[in-house]
């Protein structure tokens, strides 16, 4: 006989079904069903505080009279009109244990009777006899507030199943991170993706980097970052995905030195202000070095192109033999066999040919997407036979975009047995290729790429330009 759900059962599934499929609830239906029904009050209690934006709503819930709207200087803030008393906190701890997503931002606008008032509120919570962890489930938290005095009610939300954490926006020095180190117990996620004034400390990195339950991380090396205190590679074992920003690539290369081989799957990183690509083997190196091979399927590694643009503006060259990427760059990656993703970003292009694009085709059998950009239009040796290597052993490429040579058109296999057909391919940017032949050009691409409708093209010069347009015409047709 099938089992028939209790009352309890069915209004749980059915709140959380609605919230599954993207149905949110108003807030107003979600409070008439905690009044009106019983066995609806949980579930529908549940749902109505597991997102909250800031903590206004929990200081609601406390007794008529310990707050009290006055004017301050022309913005209505809440001032505390007595003493906080055990009391005072009871129908808070009843609803803040819900509270499983929590938005903290800055005041939108200063009319609003609410927002204005929570600089002051906070410093209250903060020392008016708060309980250690004030939200003892929130499991994410979202740190909007640019001011530093925002911070001192952030010891209060570290509960024990905070698992991702993102401060987009934080102005103060993370450094005051430092103290509370020991309370990110099962830290999942932490994210900083903009420079600070302070950084994250040897301290702060070593905690994070121990834990078990880590796997991603997000924030920017700036030039202050203590690693001189890391001396082995003993962190971040469960790490698996990396999003990193850095003015130097040596900043990175530290950075992954750290690693005790982790089975990384995404590497993404930007280099904020130097063209030297000559270090990106070393960086390389590291990821070889420093990372599990059988996991990876991401690398993006791309230079900042407000920096490249900054360098001409001001009049300088600043292209050197060691802004150029060398094709045997590559071969250090060679060893991640399952890469589904390359997208490399330098600004002065790359010395490569025919056996290095081959070569990567052959060492990632499954590449989906091979990006291979450039700010210039440097020209590489590689010509349209380097397509053929991809179509041939990257049988489930779909994006590619390289600057190759397509003056001079191979021909094409006349034996059936020899002709390659590549139907997942349907995306193309030529960059910066030079092209003679458009007709000769789009019929060895299509020969090739049968499901290719169209090509993009970098190039500046007015007559490359039309030649490109007229593959692209020809694609379409």
């Amino acid at each position: 006989m099938d089992h028939f759900l209790r009352s309890q059962e069915l209004v749980s599934n059915v709140v959380s079904k609605l919230l599954g499929l993207g149905l949110e609830p108003s807030t107003k239906d979600l409070a008439v069903l905690a009044r009106a029904c019983k066995a609806f009050k949980n579930p529908a209690l549940d749902a109505l505080w597991r997102k909250q934006h800031n903590l206004m709503n929990l200081v609601k819930c406390m007794p008529i009279g310990v707050w009290e709207a006055v004017d301050v200087d022309g913005i209505m803030t809440l001032k505390r009109s007595r003493e906080l008393v055990a009391s005072d906190w009871e129908r808070v701890l009843e609803h803040s244990g819900r509270v499983k997503l929590l938005i903290c931002q800055d005041p939108v606008q200063e009319e609003d009777a609410n927002d204005p008032s929570l600089l002051e509120v906070y410093a209250t919570l903060s020392g008016g006899g708060a309980p250690d962890c004030l939200l003892r489930n929130l499991q994410r938290l979202s740190w909007h507030h640019h001011q530093i005095p925002f911070f001192s009610i952030f010891h209060l939300l570290l509960g024990p199943k905070l698992s991702f954490i993102d401060l987009p926006s934080l102005s103060a020095d993370p450094s005051l991170f430092n103290p509370l180190a020991g309370r990110f117990l099962h830290l999942v996620s932490l994210t900083i993706p903009v420079p600070h004034h302070g950084h994250l400390s040897t301290i702060m990195l070593k905690h994070v980097g121990r834990l078990e339950t880590f796997e991603a991380i997000e924030f920017v090396l700036d030039n202050a970052i203590m690693l001189a205190g890391i001396t082995d590679s003993s962190l971040f074992s469960h790490l698996r995905a990396a999003k990193l920003e850095a003015y130097e690539i040596s900043h990175l290369v530290a950075f992954v030195c750290t690693w005790n081989s982790p089975q990384l799957r995404s590497f993404s990183a930007e280099i904020l202000n130097s063209l030297e690509v000559a270090g990106l083997e070393g960086l390389y190196q590291g990821l070889v070095a420093h990372c599990a091979h059988a996991q990876l399927y991401k690398v993006e590694v791309n230079f900042v192109y407000s920096y490249f643009l900054e360098c001409y503006a001001s009049a300088e060259d600043p292209q050197t033999p060691t802004s150029i990427h060398r094709g045997h760059f590559f071969r250090q990656l060679y060893v991640f066999t399952h890469l589904k993703e390359v997208d490399i970003g330098v600004p002065f292009g790359y010395d490569i040919d025919d056996r290095n694009i081959s070569d990567m085709a052959q060492a990632w059998p499954n590449l989906e997407k091979l990006v291979l950009g450039s700010y210039s239009s440097y020209q590489p040796e590689c010509t349209l036979l380097s397509l053929s290597a991809l179509g041939k052993y990257c049988p489930c490429l779909s994006v590619a975009e390289i600057t190759l040579d397509a003056s001079n058109v191979p021909a094409l296999p006349i034996a059936p047995a020899q002709q390659l057909i590549h139907d997942k391919l349907i995306s193309f940017d030529a960059a910066f290729s030079q092209i003679l032949d458009p007709p000769a050009v789009a019929t060895f691409i299509s020969s090739i790429f049968c499901n290719l409708r169209g090509v993009q093209s970098s190039l500046e010069a007015a007559d490359n330009r039309l030649r490109w347009m007229a593959v692209n015409q020809i694609l379409q047709s």
